[in-house]
């Protein structure tokens, strides 16, 4: 059987808080990883963080002592069939047949299965809620949901991602951990609360260990500046021939625009990517609900407006709450490229509302090309 966060602490279940938090404190002075060579000592501590962050919070470890009961029953339920197999196997001696028994009292029909039913249609309903950006509707729905079913992983997956999304890292961590509690067999739980882990930097207070994001690279975004200003340059000072005169929407746009617009996309990707100021990708790009990030979804609309794709995610983010870190510093830093670029080519002969209006479409799939492959490489 696997180690209960109890274990973990060396505690009891009816360990007090005191208790729990000197044990966390032994284990911290013991496996902390800049203080022990112990090769063990990481996956100690950041499991004995993980366990303190759930026990020292009532509710939280509420609900866990509720999923360790839970465990037992079944472990108990899966048991009873071979103990009584091997009971039957013995040879007893011929009884009387007992009297007929009426039938035991059950609940009434219907009603287990019409409140299966009524979460099942919750949980529908809190998906889609996420995956059409409405996270204050999914935020509620989840929670319902676990104040009627608290064994139900998803709600816990979708609060995680929420939480990350809003970079409130301790709380994805612990809502992760709960959903893989819950459904220990899905690798998706489990990834995400791995990355979520390995991508973050635990600073260790006074009371308890928190996870934090990895510090900030300032240098990387000052490089992509200086490429994005050579972009610009280069855009001011050729004198080219448009590709396609006769479009009208780009009809002064050039070989060597098209070019320093991807260019300056993938600068600004790489560089958000190798200063820690945005998320990692794979992360960014997968949710540990199953579904697709709203903010990923923008990004087809990008493709097509890339203003059109902002103003639709500045509505959501204010009505919704649905900001993402990630997304805003990606939208606000191709913005500004864009707009550096744009300025930059009212000096040559093309129209400067030309490179504004449909200038972030090529920049922000180079941002995601630059993104994608600054963090595969770092992988």
């Amino acid at each position: 059987m696997a180690k209960t966060h109890y274990d973990v602490l060396s505690v009891g279940r009816k360990a007090t808080q005191a208790e729990i938090k000197a044990a966390y404190r032994k284990l911290v002075l013991a496996h902390h990883p800049d203080r022990s060579s112990d090769p063990r000592s990481k996956d100690l501590f950041l499991a004995g963080t993980a366990a303190y962050e759930t026990l020292s919070d009532p509710e939280a470890r509420k609900r866990y002592d509720i999923l360790l009961d839970l465990e037992s029953r079944r472990a108990a339920e899966a048991a009873r069939p071979k103990a009584q197999a091997a009971h039957q196997a013995r040879p007893t001696a011929p009884r009387a047949p007992a009297p007929k028994a009426s039938p035991p009292k059950t609940a009434a029909p219907g009603q287990p299965k019409d409140q299966k039913a009524s979460t099942a249609q919750e949980v529908a309903r809190m998906t889609g809620a996420f995956a059409r950006g409405r996270f204050d509707e999914a935020e509620r729905l989840a929670k319902k949901i676990i104040e009627i079913d608290s064994r139900q992983p998803m709600p816990y997956a979708i609060l995680g991602d929420i939480a990350r999304s809003r970079r409130n890292l301790n709380e994805a961590v612990r809502m992760y951990a709960f959903a893989v509690q819950m459904d220990p067999r899905n690798p998706t739980y489990q990834r995400q609360y791995e990355r979520l882990l390995t991508s973050s930097r635990i600073q260790v207070g006074e009371k308890k260990a928190t996870l934090e994001p990895d510090d900030a690279k300032v240098l990387a975004p000052m490089g992509a500046t200086v490429v994005v200003l050579v972009c610009a340059a280069y855009v001011a000072l050729s004198h080219e021939t448009a590709l396609a005169p006769s479009v009208g929407l780009i009809s002064s746009w050039t070989l060597g625009l098209v070019v320093m617009l991807f260019f300056a996309g993938v600068s600004v990707g790489c560089a958000l990517s190798l200063g820690n100021l945005i998320d990692r990708f794979d992360s960014f790009g997968s949710a540990a609900s199953g579904k697709t990030p709203p903010a990923l979804a923008l990004g087809s609309v990008a493709v097509v407006n890339f203003w059109a794709a902002a103003a639709l995610y500045a509505i959501l983010g204010l009505t919704q709450r649905a900001f993402n870190y990630s997304s805003t510093r990606m939208m606000g830093a191709v913005g500004a490229s864009v707009g550096i670029i744009a300025l930059a080519s009212s000096a040559g002969r093309m129209q400067p509302e030309q490179v504004m209006l449909w200038g972030g479409n090529v920049s922000y799939v180079g941002a995601l090309c630059g993104w994608l492959v600054t963090d595969s490489i770092r992988g």
